[in-house]
C-alpha cells in the first residue's frame, strides 16, 4: 500500500496514521516498515518502529512470518515484528502490517521562528515541549537553504521568519 492512500483510507474513518513524508505519493508501508522510516511527526509518536502492532512477512528460507495477532501483551519469546523493522529487508520481505492510528487532527497550529543558531532551536524545542505534550514536528532550515527558496520562489508564497507580518 502507498502511504498516500493510507492516508485517505484512515481519514475516511476519522482517523489518521501519523508518519508523514515528503515521498508519501510513492513511498509503500512495507519499505517505511523496512526502512524504520521517521517522517515529520516523529517527535510525538516515534519512528516507524512505534506505530507497529503486527507484521507479516517472508522469510529467506520461504516461510511466512505471520506476527499479525491483535494481541496487545504478546510476551511469548522475542518480538520478531520488532526485529523486521529497520532490517532492511534482510531479515525477511513485509508483506502486511497491522498499524497505529490516531485521532484526526481537528486544528493545527504552526510557527514560523528565526533563530541565531541550532543551539537556540534546541532551546525553542525544550521550551515548547515543557509546555505541551502536542507538538509533532520540528524542522531547522539552515539559512542559505532558506535563502536559495526565497531566491527562486515570490512572495506571498515565502517569507522569511526575520521578517513580520505587514512589514516589508
Amino acid at each position: 500500500m502507498i502511504l498516500a492512500d493510507l492516508h485517505e483510507r484512515a481519514a475516511e474513518t476519522g482517523q489518521r496514521f501519523p508518519l508523514t513524508l515528503g515521498a508519501r505519493g510513492s513511498c509503500t508501508i512495507g519499505g517505511l516498515v523496512s526502512t524504520n522510516a521517521g517522517g515529520t511527526q516523529v517527535l510525538k509518536f516515534g519512528t516507524m518502529r512505534s506505530l507497529v502492532l503486527g507484521l507479516e512477512a517472508v522469510l529467506p528460507d520461504g516461510s511466512i512470518y505471520d506476527g499479525l495477532a491483535a494481541l496487545k501483551k504478546d510476551n511469548r519469546g522475542y518480538n520478531l515484528d520488532q526485529l523486521l523493522t529497520g532490517a532492511e529487508g534482510t531479515l525477511g520481505v513485509v508483506t502486511a502490517a497491522s498499524l497505529r492510528l490516531v485521532p484526526a487532527v481537528v486544528a493545527r497550529a504552526v510557527a514560523w521562528a528565526g533563530l541565531s543558531d541550532p543551539q537556540r532551536a534546541l532551546e525553542l524545542l525544550q521550551f515548547m515541549q515543557a509546555r505541551t505534550d502536542r507538538i509533532e514536528g520540528f524542522e531547522i532550515v539552515p539559512q542559505d537553504c532558506l535563502d536559495l527558496v526565497l531566491g527562486h520562489v515570490p512572495a506571498p508564497a515565502t517569507r522569511s521568519p526575520a521578517r513580520t507580518r505587514g512589514t516589508s
